[in-house]
């Protein structure tokens, strides 16, 4: 678990599976990140277990919720793609939860956790708001990647 100050980021559990069901349903973020096709409750359970939410040597996404009223806003932690040298940065929020200064904390409050010396983060050149969280975090544009069939713009953060 890791905290904020006005978030928790904690592990998911299966009782999140309408949460992820909701999000990765959220038409930004099929346009914004990917459709995952989690298309039933039962599916978004095992995308729990099976996806980037199972732990593995440190990586993962959070649940993150807000301490007010711990309610389920978001996803944001490291993950380990086949098509990049090192782990990056994910993060999605409700549309609800925009314009909060969530994304940016909950990616810091990651950041700073990690062991890593580099991190990485992919985005659409499309998603403005996304990228410029991540310029305010200090990371700096590489080049265009392609990653599952799409072309996101590659970004960059040394830790050390």
């Amino acid at each position: 678990m890791l905290a904020s100050s006005r978030l928790i980021l904690r592990t998911a559990t299966a009782e999140d599976a309408p949460f992820i069901y909701q999000l990765y349903n959220e038409p930004s973020f099929k346009e914004h990140i990917a459709d995952k096709n989690i298309r039933s409750l039962d599916a978004a359970k095992q995308y729990l277990c099976d996806g980037p939410f199972a732990k593995v040597a440190g990586l993962g996404l959070f649940v993150v919720e807000t301490k007010a009223d711990s309610r389920a806003i978001g996803v944001c932690g490291l993950i380990q793609r086949d098509e990049l040298p090192r782990p990056d940065l994910g993060y999605a929020l409700l549309p609800d939860a925009w314009g909060c200064g969530y994304a940016f904390e909950a990616a810091k409050c990651v950041i700073d956790s990690a062991n890593e010396s580099e991190i990485l983060a992919i985005c659409r050149p499309s998603n403005t708001k996304s990228a410029a969280v991540l310029i305010r975090l200090g990371f700096k544009v590489l080049r265009p990647i392609t990653v599952a069939n799409v072309t996101n713009d590659l970004y960059s953060l040394g830790t050390d």
